[in-house]
């Protein structure tokens, strides 16, 4: 599964990466939403495991652009320290969302990663992004 990590923090991005990567996950990181949204014009991944709180463009703006602007209806999961990170993407009214709080269990996020469809549904705007 294709798999976009965005992150500020580059010693959990690069934790996420390598475990999914020993999963047989292809990943693309970013280091903000900003870096995500430039990454999207280039490929297009199945799940994106994003951040809230983050410089430039943080993971709630990201997750509207992604929606809004940019038509893909890919699955999210937040992963914040926030205690409310959940609600806070659900209240934004963000659909096709999930909520893991930091620290990662792993073992959690694999299984969620494992109830999503191989290959989802998505309206791609960008005809020129890899598949």
């Amino acid at each position: 599964m294709k798999i976009l990590v965005v992150d500020d923090d580059v010693l959990v991005r690069k934790s996420i990466d390598f475990r999914l990567s020993l999963e047989g996950h292809e990943v693309i990181s970013a280091k903000d939403g900003l870096d995500a949204i430039e990454k999207l014009a280039k490929q297009v991944p199945e799940v994106v495991i994003c951040d809230i709180i983050m410089p430039n463009v943080s993971g709630i703006a990201f997750i509207q652009v992604l929606r809004e602007n940019i038509n893909y209806n890919i699955p999210v999961i937040v992963i914040s320290a926030l205690d409310k990170g959940g609600i806070i993407a659900a209240g934004l009214g963000l659909k096709n969302i999930d909520f893991l709080p930091k620290p990662i269990d792993f073992n959690i996020l694999l299984n969620k990663l494992n109830n999503y469809p191989k290959k989802h549904q998505y309206e791609n705007s960008n005809p020129n992004a890899k598949k």
